[in-house]
């Protein structure tokens, strides 16, 4: 190869060195920069604007982390880790590590309550990759155990929260292909077969690809153990490349993309992100690609959040959307939190010491006074407090003879239903309360 002469070396770096270059640099190093941005923006003189993406995406590239899967072409993919996505990241880690402020409040007696449209979300989403449908509120009765599952769908959900709850356990052990294997068979639990076909992800410049199924089953439990991938590389954004593997190479017989969701639920708990697992990610995806999430709020739509550069594509718009959309999940589950907790401050600041009413009773209120229609039932109660059922019972019943709740039957079984005009209720009898005090 020859030597590049003393006057085209001048003449690059001079060109490295211009004002106006130097700022295209700044804005790719500080977010995506989109090739539509960029053909409105000033070059060094003498250069087309052809040469200059090219110089740019050459600089990027060395600054890139590359993903450890090709497609079908055998293309590589990359991203350039921004200073949008250090910070999203960044505020990732401190809202989702072990010990957190919202990782504490998962574990508190709120967090059916605030947790509980999350957990719906996550659940529908879980599902939806295998072909398989449910309503919210089908959902919801399966999440609070209400009933029993009826069809292929709601078992599949059921298989898929009963092995949630067993994750953390399974965190302890190192993760292999058998393992993987064996989720599998929990999944299929109680179904006869995969009908529905797999829906794959929405395919762009990136082409899906079929592997070898042990090899990319062995992948998947090395990204989960973090063998053989950058150490430093983001698990939020291992669990995507783990979501690529299910969903394109389809490793399993069936359900790929409920064993997808629990997969990538165990790389967190396995890094110490135990808030991501209550995250529906996958639910603000779906909502992105459907146009919910649109520039400003994000930085791009999905159309160009990839770019073939070469023969390989450039994720970096991608990544800084995807971990942008966790960011907003995870601050809508910080302030839902923070509602439930002021909310329940107030009602037991009225309350505290007018009645004999408990904080299980205290939320029973608080979901009445939001929902006038609510209805309440036992074994529902039972299941959002994890208490004997003689207790769910009395707590309803407690209730009842305050005058705040009416028993009724539906199918069998007790309902309790809202008194009409509980907010006056209870402004009485708190009125009445505060004057027998004097």
């Amino acid at each position: 190869m020859e030597h590049l002469s003393d006057e085209l070396f001048a003449r690059l770096i001079a060109v490295l060195d211009d004002e106006s270059f130097s700022e295209i640099r700044r804005i790719a190093g500080e977010r995506p920069l989109l090739f539509s941005e960029f053909e409105t923006m000033p070059l060094p003189d003498g250069v087309t604007r052809a040469q200059a993406w090219t110089l740019l995406s050459t600089l990027r590239k060395t600054m890139a982390v590359t993903i450890p899967v090709t497609d079908a072409q055998g293309k590589r993919g990359w991203y350039v880790p921004t200073k949008s996505i250090a910070r999203n990241l960044a505020e990732i880690d401190r809202s989702c590590k072990t010990g957190s402020a919202l990782d504490l409040a998962i574990s508190s007696k709120n967090a059916t309550y605030f947790l509980l449209e999350s957990n719906i979300d996550d659940a529908i989403e879980s599902i939806r990759g295998d072909g398989m449908s449910i309503g919210h509120e089908r959902a919801r009765e399966l999440i609070l155990e209400e009933r029993a599952p009826e069809s292929p769908e709601e078992q599949l959900l059921a298989n898929v929260r009963r092995i949630q709850r067993s994750l953390p356990a399974m965190a302890d052990t190192p993760c292999t292909p058998a393992m993987l294997f064996d989720l599998h068979a929990q999944l299929a639990h109680g179904i006869e077969g995969q009908a529905a076909d797999p829906i794959p992800e929405t395919p762009l410049v990136w082409k899906k690809a079929r592997r070898n199924r042990a090899e990319s089953l062995e992948l998947v439990a090395n990204i989960i153990e973090r063998r053989g991938v950058d150490r430093e590389e983001h698990p939020l954004l291992l669990a995507q490349g783990i979501r690529h593997i299910f969903m394109s190479h389809l490793p399993l017989p069936a359900w790929n993309g409920a064993a997808a969701s629990l997969a990538m639920k165990l790389l967190y708990l396995k890094a110490g992100l135990p808030v991501l697992t209550h995250a529906p990610i996958m639910k603000a995806q779906r909502d992105w690609m459907g146009g919910l999430y649109r520039p400003p709020l994000v930085s791009v739509e999905p159309k160009d959040s990839e770019t073939l550069i070469g023969s390989e594509v450039d994720f970096t718009a991608y990544v800084d959307v995807y971990t942008k959309l966790v960011t907003i999940k995870i601050a809508e589950m910080e302030a839902e939190f923070n509602r439930v907790v002021r909310r329940d401050t107030r009602l037991s600041h009225d309350l505290q010491g007018t009645f004999d009413i408990n904080h299980r009773q205290r939320m029973i209120l608080q979901q009445a006074l939001d929902n006038p229609e609510a209805v309440f039932k036992i074994e529902t109660h039972r299941a959002m407090a994890n208490i004997a059922y003689a207790t769910a019972r009395a707590d309803l019943l407690g209730l009842v003879e305050l005058g705040f709740l009416r028993k009724t039957r539906k199918e069998h079984a007790f309902a309790f239903t809202v008194e009409p005009d509980l907010r006056r209720s209870l402004s009485s009898f708190l009125d009445t309360a505060r004057a027998a005090r004097g």
